[in-house]
């Protein structure tokens, strides 16, 4: 596995997650819809409203990705074609959110065939309304970008955010990811994607689209479509 990504001086850590231990089920949407049946798989930091998270020889993983509603253990399926994973905490407000990935292999089922926007998406500012920010860190289709979503609009590219062919996923290595978001003086929001340290796509949401900058703190969450992956040294940082 990677080496975590020293953090910076003075930085205040807020969430942190490096999956060190034992091989099996962390949590899984079984757990969300089924909260107080005896032995399901709850965790301290993380929840899921769609997949099966576990950890594999210390790393994070969705498992073999398919599209079949899982058990109490995700022995039988796992429903991580389309994953979601959210931190329980709320509170994350400007924060940089860091994250090794690694992608093992694009997927698809019958009912989530190929899609360009299949890919691995961290989140940022979710609140409970259903507004977050997305930023697409790997696409099928090479494209980087950044969305925002809100209760009334479905989904919303930021102006400029729109890279094409900015990326190739690089299967099998993995890579070092950063989003960051922090709330401007004068009540805009900018929102960046960093891939290996490199600025890769970058906004300034001055709420000219889909309604008023998400300026509310929130949780964080990480999302894939049709991809198999692992995640290591996941932190969030006060910016």
């Amino acid at each position: 596995t990677p080496a975590p990504t020293p953090t910076p001086p003075g930085a205040t850590v807020l969430m942190s997650d490096n999956f060190d231990r034992p091989n099996g089920l962390i949590t899984n949407e079984y757990a969300t819809y089924n909260p107080n049946q005896a032995g399901v798989f709850k965790d301290a930091q993380w929840w899921s409203d769609s997949g099966s998270f576990f950890a594999q020889n210390n790393t994070g993983w969705s498992g073999r990705p398919d599209a079949v509603a899982p058990n109490i253990n995700s022995s039988t399926s796992t429903n991580s074609s389309i994953f979601r994973l959210w931190t329980k905490r709320t509170t994350f407000g400007d924060a940089a959110i860091e994250v090794d990935l690694r992608v093992n292999g694009l997927t698809s089922t019958t009912k989530t065939p190929a899609a360009s926007w299949d890919g691995f998406h961290v989140v940022t500012r979710r609140q409970s309304s259903g507004a977050r920010y997305y930023v697409t860190m790997n696409r099928r289709d090479g494209v980087m970008i950044i969305k925002k979503q809100t209760a009334t609009f479905a989904y919303c590219t930021l102006t400029g955010t729109e890279i094409k062919g900015a990326y190739s996923i690089p299967i099998g290595r993995w890579q070092k990811l950063r989003v960051t978001s922090k709330l401007n003086a004068d009540g805009t929001v900018t929102v960046q994607g960093l891939v290996d340290g490199v600025v890769r796509t970058s906004a300034r949401d001055t709420g000219s689209m889909c309604g008023a900058p998400l300026r509310e703190a929130g949780s964080v969450g990480l999302r894939s479509d049709n991809i198999d992956f692992n995640v290591d040294n996941f932190r969030i940082s006060a910016l």
